[in-house]
């Protein structure tokens, strides 16, 4: 029984030791490493090469104008007549 007692002692002392202490690092660390990644990629983004000021043009493809076209084709139109209230 002592025995029994000994080992269910050490399994909640080893959970509580995990909940308090192992887990909340693991999500420190989880947490910081993200932010690091996100720090990077905004890093990258600012300094792509464009100058202040600078113009891209770009073509659009025919994929691109045939999706935009078919978004117009949705919208319906309401033909309508002005009534005189004379």
């Amino acid at each position: 029984m002592a025995r029994f007692l000994l080992i269910l002692l050490l399994i909640f002392l080893f959970f509580r030791l995990m909940f308090r202490i192992v887990i909340p690092w693991l999500f420190r660390r989880k947490v910081n490493k993200m932010k690091n990644e996100q720090e990077k990629r905004s890093q990258e983004y600012r300094n792509r090469g464009k100058k202040e000021g600078d113009v891209t043009i770009e073509n659009i493809s025919d994929d691109k104008k045939s999706k935009r076209k078919k978004e117009k084709d949705k919208a319906e139109y309401t033909d309508y007549e002005e009534i005189d209230e004379d």
